[in-house]
């Protein structure tokens, strides 16, 4: 299974087999957008000297929102879960450094104030697009096969690659050595997050469920009918 892993990411990242063995997540992601970055004719940045990485280290952006957990003993605890919720943030508000602009029109402000152009699509927004249309057609393939065949074993593989870089998106825009750092674009993803986050706990009390714990894109409350629970998560899919 590992070895699959490692193919498949090779595949996506175009990293030789033997180089991505060895690469860190921010080296695959770097890879990732300086291949799509030559498709779409854009310049790729250089990577940053040694002052510049060092007064990105020292002005770190917010993080993500934690409600501390009440201690104690529970029955009937709902987890709700973001799926993806900082990609998901990155491609809806088309977070790029070179979406960011000064002007109020056509843009979406984010919570941190800074604004991004709704369009064109930018390089970073417009990869993660790619990587969640990608994953969501393999995971509906998988259902089409046996769990102990070869093909079924290879597409959970890239089904997880895909995974690993995705995730790994938002790390690396916030990352002081990135060829693409933007720490507004950090900040208002993260600001984003904690804005979705805070806004579910409210509307979850609204609806008279307690909230025992929340973190970063996901939240844990009590409930006493299943039924509630079911048509909660319908209203926040919706809204």
């Amino acid at each position: 299974r590992y070895l699959n892993l490692l193919i498949e990411l090779a595949s996506i990242t175009k990293f030789p087999l033997f180089d991505l063995a060895l690469s860190t997540s921010g080296q695959m992601v770097e890879s990732v957008l300086m291949f799509n970055a030559n498709t779409r004719n854009e310049v790729i940045p250089s990577k940053p000297n040694e002052a510049a990485i060092k007064e990105r280290t020292l002005n770190p952006i917010q993080g993500a929102f934690v409600k501390l957990p009440e201690p104690g003993i529970y029955d009937n605890i709902a987890v709700m879960d973001f799926r993806g919720l900082y990609p998901s943030i990155i491609a809806s508000y088309n977070i790029d450094p070179y979406t960011l602009t000064k002007s109020e029109e056509n843009t979406h402000k984010s919570p941190n104030g800074a604004m991004f152009l709704k369009s064109p699509m930018g390089l970073i927004p417009s990869v993660v697009n790619w990587l969640l249309d990608y994953r969501t057609k393999i995971k509906k393939e998988l259902k089409n096969h046996d769990k102990n065949s070869e093909t079924y074993k290879q597409l959970d593989a890239r089904s997880w690659s895909l995974k690993i870089v995705t995730n790994s998106i938002y790390g690396y825009l916030a990352y002081p050595r990135s060829r693409w750092y933007s720490r507004e674009s950090g900040d208002a993803t993260t600001a984003y997050g904690r804005k979705h986050i805070t806004e579910t706990i409210a509307e979850a009390e609204k609806w008279g469920f307690h909230v025992l714990y929340g973190d970063t894109d996901s939240i844990f409350f009590l409930y006493k009918e299943k039924q509630k629970v079911l048509e909660f998560v319908e209203h926040i899919n919706k809204s």
